[in-house]
């Protein structure tokens, strides 16, 4: 009692009294908690997110990382519904569509019975679009309070997805899996989290990433904790959005593994020119290609009038004419025009054309830049004191059964000008001895490459080209050495 708002005495004629009310667990049996994933949200494609190829019915949609497997459904909006987009009205555009192909950062979407009217890019600025998210690796972080004599036990039950160039079946429920709160957890096969509309199109409305908590107790005057609350947060725009204090993280793996298709010309008139011209078209009928891209000829053993320094032999970049056609520039005019096989008077139909079937803009890792492979390593420029003749170069690697490793090199002689960033690739074929399959991701083997008797060199580098179609299984490095000798 205060008597005069300052000082405080006792009253001994009254007292506090507080009810407490203890809580008592059922802990016969473990409690249960199920988290799920939310709805994907739409997300801005970018500028001209779409690419058509004149004469074809194929729509190429542009989106990094996309998350899409064959099957998949794609919904987008944005597209002004009486608008032509190379042939292709807005309004056929806008809605739901089947994903028929895929690529790491592009997926092919198809209409039957319409044609693109011209090759190239178009859609605008404010085209929207719902993803899948890539599961290759999970961490879950969920806010919980575990006091004496109680735990909780986790367990994730998803989605399977596809790997890119890989031959898993897509959208199949898994079931349940123990999991550890706040660790990675490589995924036993790449998994994905859909969008609502393959949840509902694959999964029957069900969600496609479930957590289930059991919470245990040896004690019924305690519980476990887990802080599952929604809070609101200001967003770059001001807006409250909706969060929960528990996440869940999902890690894909970028990698791939290109693969390489050959086109037997055989008697077929696949290669001609206009007299005056300087463009060798090429009919290479639905090649999938954009431009960019490359391919490689051998076996053109013809005449191309009037050609003195064109070779058709060899690796050569294209640009994309239609679904039907390509071409090479040569640099100079032919002084008639040609149309043929590539084949000349002997008949052995040997020509052949080399390409990507599933790269849309393949570029050879031998290349100097700008190669296709999503996963690769290179160290930087090493220039030496002395010029050398020989290297040997070493590492501990993970390989598993999907995975491969591929290793090139660069050199650079002390009188050569040539900019560094020019200087293709070489590849070195294989390893001084031969490696088996690693049988987990610990086991590590010991990766040894010699090269001998190159003209001398005063720099080097070395390129890693990792490849899988399983992308949970990557190539992992250690160790790794280069030892230059004359």
């Amino acid at each position: 009692m205060s008597q005069n708002a300052s000082t405080w005495t006792p009253n001994q004629n009254e007292d506090i009294m507080f009810e407490l009310f203890k809580a008592k667990f059922d802990i016969s049996s473990t409690g249960k908690c199920t988290l799920v994933n939310d709805d994907i949200p739409e997300e801005n494609l970018g500028l001209n997110p779409i690419e058509t190829q004149q004469g074809s019915g194929r729509v190429r949609i542009h989106l990094e990382n996309h998350g899409m497997t064959e099957n998949s459904k794609f919904y987008m909006r944005g597209f002004e519904d009486t608008t032509d987009y190379n042939g292709f009205l807005g309004s056929d555009l806008n809605g739901e569509h089947t994903v028929i192909d895929t690529e790491i950062d592009t997926f092919i979407i198809n209409f039957d019975s319409i044609q693109a009217s011209k090759t190239g890019m178009s859609g605008g600025e404010n085209i929207y679009g719902v993803r899948n998210y890539q599961l290759d690796v999970s961490r879950p972080i969920v806010n919980e309070l575990i006091l004496d004599e109680t735990d909780v036990k986790w367990k994730i039950k998803s989605t399977t997805g596809q790997s890119i160039d890989g031959a898993q079946t897509p959208f199949v429920s898994t079931g349940e899996i123990d999991i550890i709160n706040n660790e990675d957890h490589i995924m036993e096969a790449p998994m994905l989290i859909a969008s609502k509309y393959n949840e509902v199109e694959h999964l029957s409305g069900e969600k496609s990433l479930s957590m289930i908590g059991m919470l245990e107790s040896n004690n019924e005057n305690v519980s476990p904790v887990i802080d599952a609350v929604a809070i609101e947060k200001d967003t770059n725009d001001g807006d409250l959005k909706n969060m929960s204090t528990s996440t869940f993280i999902a890690i894909a793996n970028k990698i791939d593994s290109p693969s390489i298709a050959t086109k037997h010309i055989n008697s077929d008139v696949v290669f001609s020119v206009g007299n005056g011209e300087d463009e060798l078209i090429i009919h290479h009928e639905n090649h999938e290609m954009g431009t960019g891209s490359y391919i490689y000829i051998e076996n053109f053993n013809d005449t191309l009038p009037g050609i003195v320094n064109f070779d058709p032999n060899g690796l050569h970049k294209i640009r994309i004419i239609d679904k039907d056609n390509y071409f090479i520039d040569m640099g100079e005019q032919t002084t008639s025009g040609y149309s043929g096989s590539g084949d000349d008077s002997s008949g052995n139909h040997e020509t052949i054309i080399k390409y990507s079937e599933s790269h849309y803009i393949y570029v050879p890792e031998n290349n100097s830049f700008n190669c296709s492979s999503s996963a690769r390593y290179m160290t930087r420029q090493v220039n030496l004191n002395d010029p050398a003749e020989n290297f040997k170069l070493m590492f501990s690697a993970v390989r598993e059964q999907y995975t491969d490793i591929d290793i090139y090199y660069k050199v650079r002689s002390p009188y050569e000008i040539t900019d560094w960033n020019d200087i293709d690739w070489i590849r070195l074929d294989s390893p001084d001895e031969s490696v088996t399959v690693s049988e987990s991701s610990t086991d590590f083997k010991e990766y040894t490459y010699t090269k001998e008797g190159l003209d001398p060199y005063n720099a080097i580098s070395i390129k890693i080209v990792m490849k899988s179609t399983d992308s949970t299984q990557v190539p992992i490095f250690q160790d790794l050495r280069l030892i230059c000798t004359t």
